[in-house]
């Protein structure tokens, strides 16, 4: 879904400061692309096919970038050693909901990617991310549309399973969801929210609200 909506990869640089004149810069290279991949493969398919893609994408950005020491006189008594990471979101709210296990999504994703990392031995930053998607969690934000004719036919049609997603769409109505959604006025509760980063605009879920407002509990905790 994301390779047409995100680059390749967004450096981010963090510089973490120090008394010690040594300060070490890291660079985190920010894989978007890697969540499109079946992160949740059977293991035979997880080790023959998408580890083998995952891994080879890391490893051609790391050998091309091959970081080497400063040793700019200017920067103290030691060299800098600029060090390498990747990272890959961790969706937390766009899977389907499935009972918390070691079985879930979400913990096959979490144990995949500190194998990855381990078998590398490359160190990963891992961000949560439950606000930006979370698409596939109908059950929680739709509160508008009880029969799915509301609803911009683009939202289910950019979906892995359009017919699949929106079934689950539909039977997830609940009015109640209104509280679960951003709000854009006092009277007025979220829809489809809309984005464009320049590849072309596209409808995705309304933002969550992450403040208990007092109305009524989320759906799901």
């Amino acid at each position: 879904m994301k390779k047409r909506l995100l680059p390749l990869f967004i450096f981010l640089i963090f510089i973490f400061s120090s008394t010690r004149a040594s300060a070490t810069p890291t660079i985190i290279m920010n894989f978007a692309t890697m969540n499109d991949l079946n992160w949740a493969a059977i293991e035979p398919e997880w080790q023959a096919t998408v580890k083998p893609q995952i891994e080879s994408e890391i490893l051609q950005w790391k050998n091309a970038i091959n970081l080497t020491p400063n040793p700019s006189p200017n920067i103290g008594e030691g060299k800098i050693y600029p060090t390498i990471g990747w990272s890959t979101l961790m969706e937390y709210m766009n899977f389907p909901l499935d009972t918390p296990s070691e079985n879930s999504v979400y913990a096959i994703k979490t144990r995949r990617i500190l194998e990855v990392a381990q078998d590398l031995n490359f160190p990963v930053f891992l961000p949560l991310n439950g606000f930006q998607w979370w698409d596939q969690l109908p059950e929680l934000y739709n509160w508008w549309d009880s029969d799915g004719t509301h609803t911009d036919p683009a939202f289910f049609a950019r979906q892995k399973n359009p017919q699949e997603f929106t079934a689950r769409f539909i039977a997830g109505y609940n009015p109640d969801n209104q509280w679960n959604v951003e709000w854009q006025g006092r009277q007025t509760p979220m829809k489809l929210n809309y984005r464009n980063w320049g590849g072309g605009g596209f409808r995705l879920a309304p933002p969550p609200d992450l403040v208990d407002n007092g109305k009524a509990p989320l759906s799901y905790r």
